[in-house]
């Protein structure tokens, strides 16, 4: 991030801790020190809460930090608010959480804890998790990124849950065979990415990036379409599975930010966001995580259709997530050659989200149907 970047953040970031009145500051303080007072059998009055003075703005919300403290104990919070969200799906969302770690305790270690919920004031309250976010810029032990696809994709494909549990939480292209098993109309979802690459080039094209809207050529989406008439086998998604909500503490990672799961739907769908967005940092190391993670999420090989549906979603977010920062003034001025270049690059390489040299093949797209 440059220094202009920098200092619009911290602007934007001091305007939204504008937001926070006094009187919240003083109910959320007493609502924490009830809740802990109660978990740790301490009286209230010994129990001390410290908000932050920053409140961090975010696509998903706000982020405020605070710390309790009571004698021999201490916690630390972290406080997601989303004054614009709708109640019902945040609690929806706390509701999934908790079925989530209940469901599958084994995986839950590598997943932030929900603490408590507030749908009166639209907060959820997670634990504080150490760490950085994933960042191609800094060191990151290859050994890591291993053991990170290997989590994502025990988390996708975990099976423990019956489907009558599961019924509320299938994505909109997902069904159940005669037998049970979960499977998930891919052409749909990639249909719709298309159409999100259409509008993004067509908008991006508007503002004087030509080259976007030769996207047609880059992604042929009628045969790759035929190559999915079969059902894919549905999982579990996170929904915004990105390195910059993979926080790295040395050897150890937690991922954060789980606003959409548990939702069952196409587990390729989170890799796909996940390429994307180390494609965004244009870092060299980006490339190396990216293939040593597609190497160990597809260890018994990939087929060519699913490189080129994973380079249509991927496609689509970054296209999408450009055309978004084009049209907000900031980007305008901070971005505009960052931009340009990035479309360049999509647009020049056959597969830019991956090295297919590091992956091993596999001949077909045969649906690989399952329970979710």
């Amino acid at each position: 991030m440059n220094s202009l970047a920098a200092t619009a953040r911290i602007i934007r970031d001091a305007a939204t801790s504008a937001e926070l009145t006094a009187s919240m500051r003083r109910d959320w303080c007493e609502r924490l020190r009830k809740f802990w007072s109660a978990r740790w059998q301490t009286p209230p009055s010994g129990v001390v809460v410290r908000l932050g003075r920053r409140i961090r703005a975010g696509a998903g919300g706000r982020m405020v930090r605070a710390v309790v403290i009571a004698p021999g104990r201490h916690a630390a919070l972290r406080l997601k608010w989303c004054p614009t969200a709708d109640p019902a799906a945040l609690e929806a969302t706390a509701v999934n959480m908790r079925w989530w770690r209940a469901a599958h305790p084994d995986l839950a270690a590598n997943v932030a804890e929900l603490l408590d919920d507030w749908p009166d004031q639209r907060v959820l309250v997670m634990a504080e998790c150490e760490g950085e976010p994933l960042s191609p810029r800094s060191a990151v032990p290859e050994t890591v990124i291993v053991r990170l696809a290997r989590w994502m994709r025990a988390y996708a494909y975990a099976r423990r849950a019956p489907l009558a549990e599961l019924k509320p939480r299938l994505g909109a292209a997902v069904s159940a065979t005669a037998q049970g098993r979960l499977v998930v109309d891919a052409r749909r979802l990639l249909a719709t990415r298309a159409g999100t690459l259409a509008r993004a080039a067509d908008d991006l094209g508007a503002m004087g990036f030509s080259k976007a809207r030769t996207w047609p050529s880059r992604f042929p989406v009628d045969g790759l379409l035929a190559c999915f008439r079969e059902p894919q086998r549905a999982g579990m998604i996170h929904g915004d599975f990105k390195p910059g909500n993979v926080l790295l503490d040395r050897d150890r990672f937690t991922i954060v930010d789980w606003w959409i799961a548990p939702c069952v739907s196409w587990p390729l769908t989170d890799v796909a966001t996940f390429l994307g967005n180390l494609w965004l940092s244009a870092s060299p190391d980006a490339q190396c995580i990216a293939d040593t993670f597609a190497a160990e999420y597809f260890s018994t090989g990939i087929d060519p259709h699913t490189i080129r549906a994973l380079d249509l979603m991927a496609g689509a977010m970054v296209m999408d997530y450009l055309s978004r920062r084009m049209r907000s003034p900031v980007g305008r001025c901070l971005e505009r050659n960052r931009c340009a270049r990035l479309i360049s690059r999509l647009l020049s390489a056959d597969h830019p989200f991956l090295d297919l040299d590091q992956l091993p093949a596999r001949e077909s797209a045969a649906c690989e149907a399952g329970d979710a």
